[in-house]
């Protein structure tokens, strides 16, 4: 009579395979968030940008930036423009309208943490707090 060999892989093998790949992900998934994250803020800063251009756009038909609301501009509220999950919300800060000037914010809605705002003269900023902002859009 033959003796059954058996073939396969351990319960220790099995293991540090495991233990492998758990090492692994842990080193590749703070990466893969943050390159994410940059991901979401550079869609926020173009569509921030884009928001810019529906209310120059409102300017040129109106002569006043006074009145402009999301809806008037024909623009949307959330980021991406193109629908998906919301990871930022855009905003026109309805005490800075003017009849010459205009401040937009967009505000994260997910894990990112950087608040980003444009002005009618172009002056962009960003940071954590809202009351705090700094000159550029820099990470």
């Amino acid at each position: 009579m033959k003796a059954n060999k058996q073939t396969g892989f351990t319960l220790v093998e099995l293991l540090i395979a495991v233990a492998i790949v758990g090492i692994l992900l842990s080193v590749a998934y703070p990466s893969y968030r943050d390159s994410v994250e940059r991901g979401e803020r550079a869609v926020a800063k173009a569509a921030l940008s884009s928001l810019g251009g529906a209310m120059e756009r409102y300017y040129a038909e109106n002569n006043t930036y006074v009145g402009a609301t999301l809806t008037k501009v024909a623009h949307p509220a959330n980021v991406p423009l193109d629908g998906g999950k919301v990871t930022y919300q855009l905003s026109i800060v309805s005490s800075s309208l003017s009849a010459s000037g205009y401040m937009l914010n967009a505000t994260p809605k997910g894990t990112n943490t950087i608040i980003y705002s444009l002005s009618s003269t172009g002056e962009k900023k960003s940071g954590k707090v809202a009351n705090n902002l700094q000159s550029g859009w820099d990470d």
